[in-house]
């Protein structure tokens, strides 16, 4: 828990003291203390920014950029999918694929990046 979600909690509590010590006491005057945590002074409440989404642009990465020419979860080299038809009866192309299995048993779905895939056609291969 950070110090400032302390420090509020702290404070209202310190608040609620007050207003009951003042119903008791029938008080109309209004007691204020500056809240303190461990003898420091506290600030009022924190102040955050308003929260904004950042869209992010995908960087445009070389084709020869060090490590693309690899599945980044198994470090094995991609593999060629040979073009072929679905079970559905469907034709696809050629595709570069991981040959690395998962820790379930199942066949890594990773697939290269856009830019290491278009400087090397999966057909040519």
């Amino acid at each position: 828990m950070s110090d400032d979600i302390l420090a509020s909690a702290f404070r209202k509590i310190a608040e609620g003291y007050y207003n009951a010590a003042d119903v008791l006491f029938e008080s109309t005057d209004a007691v204020h203390v500056e809240p303190t945590v461990l003898g420091r002074p506290v600030a009022s409440e924190p102040e955050f920014p308003p929260f904004e989404p950042v869209e992010y642009e995908a960087l445009p990465l070389a084709a020869d950029t060090p490590g693309l020419g690899r599945c980044p979860a198994h470090d094995r080299p991609w593999s060629v999918k040979a073009a072929g038809v679905s079970k559905n009866g469907k034709p696809y192309s050629a595709f570069w694929k991981c040959d690395g299995k998962e820790p379930d048993g199942t066949f890594c779905n990773r697939k290269p990046v856009k830019a290491w895939a278009d400087a090397h056609p999966a057909a040519a291969a």
